[in-house]
């Protein structure tokens, strides 16, 4: 969605003929248009959001202002979000003076972000660019995502080459994961010590296992986020499985589970040991979703040596 911020026009217009109809349009073509479109300058981008911030820094053009900063380093981990990236507070409040003295020619929003659109399209061109919603498989919109970056930026090329680069990854990593297909994998986030996040269809994190040629244990609906929060207990619905656990982990909570008598009846816990994984942003981009695909490259056959 592509909103633009406009103010009435305080002076009465001559008589329009079909020549000064023509040059208004060009003008308000110009006015509107992205900066680096009008001149051959960056185009300043602030986002609300990490995955599309981490696609424009994948395509060499990071946003001068991003929310939530110093999540940022707990969240997504890699890429390192440059220094010079202002954060601008709160995605779902961001501090409005911040982002004007930012000067952006362009505001990138979410879905979930969208709520402050009226605000930030008063300082400038919002454009919304949808990852998840009901319809979506997050994967394949996040390569749309990736091209329709490359065209604002005029990274055009870069964005091509990391798709091809993504391509090129998940054959690669699937011939190299043939041997361990039929292994089911269940991947969590620990969310207290009775509680865990289960990453499930049609999610990022699962069209990655299956993108590499496995098995996702958990089979139950996810929703458009690719995910459910669930009670220990529920994880006796699955059978002998690898058990993967994403990082940031609440040490004190992962002890208390791992003791508890629940825990260790589980078939997938007294299947195999727990393996943990770095951190990577579950509701990220095609970034994202190679960094945990580079994870399961390691992971997968350590675990089942």
């Amino acid at each position: 969605m592509h909103r633009l911020s406009s103010s009435p026009d305080p002076f009465r217009l001559p008589p329009l003929t079909r020549r000064s109809v023509l040059g208004l349009a060009a003008a308000a073509t110009a006015a509107f248009a992205p900066r680096g479109a009008r001149a051959d300058l960056p185009l300043r981008i602030v986002s609300t959001d990490y995955a599309l911030a981490e696609t424009l820094i994948a395509l060499d053009h990071p946003p001068v202002g991003l929310g939530d900063v110093p999540g940022w380093a707990e969240w997504v981990v890699a890429p390192p979000l440059p220094p010079a990236t202002v954060d601008i507070g709160a995605s779902l409040d961001p501090n409005l003076e911040v982002v004007a003295s930012l000067k952006p020619d362009l505001i990138l929003t979410t879905d979930y972000t969208s709520g402050v659109e009226p605000q930030l399209s008063r300082i400038a061109p919002v454009e919304r660019i949808t990852l998840y919603a009901p319809g979506l498989v997050p994967i394949d919109a996040a390569r749309g995502a990736t091209l329709r970056l490359g065209a604002l930026t005029g990274r055009e090329a870069q964005a091509r080459a990391l798709l091809a680069r993504t391509d090129a990854f998940w054959q690669a990593g699937r011939a190299a994961l043939a041997p361990y297909a039929q292994t089911p994998l269940l991947v969590l986030s620990l969310m207290d010590n009775r509680h865990v996040r289960v990453y499930a269809p049609v999610g990022l994190l699962d069209s990655a296992m299956r993108k590499l040629g496995l098995v996702n244990a958990w089979t139950g609906d996810g929703g458009f986020w690719g995910f459910e929060t669930v009670g220990i207990e529920r994880l006796s619905e699955v059978g002998p499985a690898q058990i993967f656990l994403l990082e940031n982990v609440q040490e004190d909570a992962w002890e208390a589970i791992r003791q508890s008598t629940l825990w260790q009846a589980l078939p997938a816990v007294r299947h195999r040991p727990v393996r943990r994984l770095p951190s990577v942003l579950m509701f990220g981009s095609l970034v994202a979703a190679q960094r945990f695909g580079e994870a399961l490259l390691t992971a997968v056959p350590e675990a089942a040596s």
